[in-house]
């Protein structure tokens, strides 16, 4: 009953300090790759108190989805810049308008972490699935 209580109260603020440490890795310690693994410790957490089947409900999205989509996403970080005339991969930068006159510098190194955040997260809940699924398919294709 307590672990049950404490994964209630605990996880939304793993995946929410996840979401954090993802958005401050471009200036500070953090980014994709911590916040990734942070997301599949809240996973196995949520599944240690409520069990493998209902933390596999709980994730609502098949891992190889995940892993899918952030390869793509840093595929197209690497092929805006060959677009824009440069090299794979060269970080490139633009300002968003912001209400009230500012502007949010944002690069195309956050489209890249932001694949990785998703590789890492969803290789490492599928990992989790497939280890405390004792072969069990959690997501039949």
């Amino acid at each position: 009953v307590i672990l049950r209580t404490a994964a209630r109260a605990l996880v939304p603020l793993m995946l929410l300090f996840s979401i954090f440490l993802f958005l401050r890795g471009h200036n500070e310690s953090g980014g994709g790759f911590i916040g990734g693994l942070l997301v599949v410790g809240s996973i196995a957490f949520y599944a240690v108190a409520y069990g493998i089947r209902e933390a596999a409900a709980a994730v609502r999205v098949d891992p190889r989805d995940l892993i899918a989509v952030g390869v793509l996403c840093a595929v197209a970080a690497g092929v805006l810049a060959l677009l824009l005339g440069d090299t794979f991969l060269t970080g490139e930068w633009a300002d968003i308008p912001l209400p009230g006159g500012e502007a949010y510098h944002v690069g195309s190194a956050l489209l890249f972490d932001h694949g990785v955040y998703l590789v890492v997260a969803g290789a490492g809940i599928a990992i989790l699935f497939s280890l405390e699924g004792r072969g069990n398919k959690m997501f039949p294709s």
